[in-house]
């Protein structure tokens, strides 16, 4: 569709049920098709990446009614559908609660940052993961701030949203064609190093803002959650600018943040000096503990995803996330440092070993799946078109090992329905399947050969041909 060319109006069922449909769609093409992804991204705008974010939208893209279409579901409607399910499931067991629509709210809000900085994609994935995690941990009315101290729950949350943004990434970037690999390790420990002064920074301003609370130029108590929600706002509106270089959109940005922190830590000031309520403490240490790891993450991934690729930027920026912990540590003595830390950094290892993990571990299914199409094609062929379209090489672009049967299925399609089972080889031939329909020719090969009466009926068919 034209560039500024709106859609027409759809009604809102359908419009829910195509959404819906897209959703499940983006969502296969990020885990099985990342090829698949790429080459709509393609479609919606030549000039847009596949890993690309919010911010680097132009205003004619913006205009495009297809890529306003494509945010909107990888932004929107998936992360709601995760925010959505996992509050339906917490309130049916425990209730609604401050702290249930709090974590609704606030993984929502993590999720459009994410997609803001770090690409929609990643985002996509990573609020699918993340958010059901933040609910489930934090949503209960009954959790406190001791809660978050002792339990590896911050590190399970932090630690599926990095393996998320890290596999995408590996996914759909081809570390291989783009920096040699020397270049991504030093890119790597340049994010190292980067993020080991954010840390110390942000170590040092927290630091200084507990002496300044405790001797006679304390600002006033008023003052206090504005001066929270201005260093957050800054701290990602930095993180915009050097993934854009653009002031007007860091601006933007950091004063829809600063506006967010605003609303939710509007007490913290009035609370300093006395009991703050349990559900106002928790709040203000998550949110401030969230928008700090957005830092430490997205300013690693933004400078050496520059330098380097997004490979190495965001295993930089999940490096940078795993000093949050330290952090939390100098603030309250109690936190449980190495269960979080351990967890975390676990599962952003899984999420680089993941596009070669997952096709080992969705392996069995596979086979199990296909050989439920071979046997209901035994019964449906030639009365019936096949459903050998569905069959797991055709679909999983990623899946390395070898799916035995895949030939046998093949070939009984080229014998009950011809055209659409040369269509199938030829596709198959493709695929990393590619084996199985070398099978099926020199079986055809094989087989038109024995049928030959003589020499010279073999003579007859000519090499070119059986070949």
């Amino acid at each position: 569709m034209p560039d500024g060319k709106k859609e027409p109006t759809m009604p809102f069922k359908k419009r829910i049920l195509s959404d819906i449909r897209f959703a499940v769609t983006l969502l296969g093409w990020l885990v099985f098709q990342p090829a698949r992804w790429q080459a709509y991204v393609q479609t919606l705008d030549p000039a847009l990446g596949p890993l690309f974010c919010v911010l680097d939208l132009t205003a004619a893209q913006w205009h495009n009614a297809r890529v306003q279409n494509a945010v909107r579901v990888a932004v929107g409607v998936l992360p709601l559908w995760a925010a959505c399910m996992s509050a339906l499931v917490v309130a049916s067991v425990s209730g609604v609660s401050f702290n249930l629509f709090f974590a609704f709210v606030l993984g929502l809000a993590v999720s459009v940052c994410l997609s803001a900085i770090a690409g929609v994609a990643p985002a996509t994935l990573a609020s699918l993961l993340a958010i059901p995690a933040l609910v489930f941990a934090f949503g209960r009315p009954d959790v406190l701030l001791i809660d978050l101290m002792l339990t590896p729950r911050l590190g399970v949350v932090l630690g599926l949203a990095s393996l998320a943004i890290i596999f995408v990434t590996g996914q759909l970037e081809n570390r291989r064609l783009v920096f040699a690999a020397s270049r991504q390790i030093s890119g790597t420990l340049v994010g190292l190093l980067v993020g080991v002064l954010l840390i110390v920074a942000v170590q040092g301003l927290t630091t200084m803002s507990f002496t300044l609370r405790d001797t006679a130029v304390s600002p006033p108590a008023s003052t206090v959650p504005l001066l929270s929600a201005l260093a957050t706002a800054l701290l990602i509106g930095l993180a915009a600018f050097l993934k854009t270089l653009r002031v007007d959109k860091a601006l933007f940005v950091a004063s829809l943040v600063f506006i967010a922190m605003t609303l939710v830590v509007n007490n913290m000031g009035r609370e300093f000096g006395r009991e703050p309520l349990a559900w106002q403490l928790l709040a203000t240490v998550l949110v401030n503990t969230l928008a700090t790891y957005l830092f430490l993450f997205l300013v690693p991934y933004v400078l050496v995803g520059q330098i380097a690729g997004r490979w190495a930027g965001v295993l930089a920026g999940a490096l940078g996330g795993l000093g949050l912990h330290w952090l939390i540590t100098q603030l309250f003595s109690l936190y449980d440092l190495w269960p979080n830390v351990l967890t975390a950094a676990a599962l952003a290892l899984i999420g680089t070993l993941l596009s070669w993990l997952r096709p080992l571990l969705t392996y069995p299914l596979q086979m199990a799946f296909a050989s439920v199409l071979f046997q209901l094609d035994a019964r449906r062929l030639p009365h019936s078109p096949s459903l050998a379209a569905t069959h797991p090489a055709f679909w999983d672009e990623g899946q390395w090992l070898k799916l035995y049967g895949l030939d046998q299925h093949l070939l009984m399609v080229c014998e009950a329905r011809p055209a659409q089972g040369e269509a199938l080889v030829q596709l198959a031939s493709t695929t990393a399947q590619r084996w199985a329909a070398q099978a099926v020719n020199v079986e055809r090969v094989a087989r038109k050969l024995d049928a030959c009466a003589d020499l010279r009926a073999i003579a007859r068919q000519g090499r070119g041909r059986c070949l």
